[in-house]
């Protein structure tokens, strides 16, 4: 494009999503196929403006806050992204406004295949499919409550449109990511750990009436919600620990050999992958992985 990293990943990721519509429209099964477009976390703001903004809500009033945070963090400009179904004849265009998670997809994808989800481990998603498929106006589901993690760190947890922190990011000057017009950021421009700044009690806010997260609230006026979630939070960790914990991404490295490959010197190798995840896991045996 001639105008940086972030145009050139907006065309490239937009020439990669026609040519799969492309696809489907050529096979003849464009109609009975759901699509799912989403992303995986807000702007890596230590990249400064190359990483784009994580965006604008309105709030009450009509006037447009910007969203709070980016990668790496769980303020909502951290984890709240676009999410877009797409299913002709069945899905009708419209903006549902109902919070929900990545981990929907799963059982949601299951659901509309008629496939059965397992039973002999918890599953975190829900069934999306009467929200999504409906033709009459969503019932929102004031009663879930929302885990968000850095990690294995439980830093936030949301109920209805209140929400408590945990844990912020620390953020300090960084003089290393000036060049990347970032004036703000982490040391050595990393991302930063989401543990830096530990709330007891925990920050709370009103994703309704402030998007920003810029104004904290008593908890005294909203002891009910704030006690439901603490013991929600209380929950989680008990079944979590009666299951076993599950790994984070944070410990579960790369597989180069089983990612697309692109160039003249990189190779996918699917039948190899036994002896490569033993060389891989050989390779980072005694390594502590850092975590947030």
């Amino acid at each position: 494009s001639g105008k940086g990293d972030f145009v050139d990943n907006v065309e490239e990721l937009d020439w990669s999503v026609g040519e799969i519509m492309k696809a489907l429209r050529d096979a003849g099964v464009d109609d009975h196929t759901v699509v799912f477009l989403s992303s995986d976390n807000g702007p890596y703001l230590e990249r400064g403006h190359e990483a784009g903004t994580p965006g604008f809500l309105s709030d009450p009033s009509g006037s447009d806050v910007p969203l709070r945070g980016g990668k790496g963090q769980t303020w909502e400009g951290g984890i709240r992204v676009p999410g877009l179904a797409r299913w002709p004849g069945r899905i009708q265009p419209r903006v549902i406004h109902q919070a929900v998670s990545t981990m929907d997809l799963f059982p949601t994808a299951a659901a509309l295949a008629g496939a059965s989800m397992p039973t002999d481990r918890p599953i975190d998603g829900r069934d999306l499919s009467r929200l999504l498929l409906s033709r009459e106006a969503p019932q929102v589901d004031a009663d879930r409550v929302m885990f968000h993690y850095c990690g294995d760190l439980l830093s936030a947890v949301r109920l209805g449109n209140l929400k408590l922190h945990f844990a912020t990011t620390r953020w300090e000057d960084a003089e290393s990511s000036a060049r990347f017009g970032c004036k703000h950021c982490c040391p050595l421009g990393i991302v930063c750990s989401c543990g830096g700044n530990l709330h007891d009690p925990p920050l709370l806010f009103d994703l309704r009436a402030d998007p920003g997260e810029s104004r904290e609230l008593e908890h005294d006026l909203y002891r009910f919600a704030v006690d439901k979630m603490l013991a929600a939070v209380a929950e989680h960790k008990r079944e979590l620990a009666e299951a076993g914990r599950p790994k984070n991404q944070l410990e579960v490295l790369a597989r180069p050999w089983l990612q697309p490959c692109c160039g003249p010197t990189c190779r996918c190798c699917l039948e190899c992958d036994e002896e490569q995840d033993k060389q891989h896991a050989d390779a980072w045996e005694g390594v502590n992985v850092i975590e947030p």
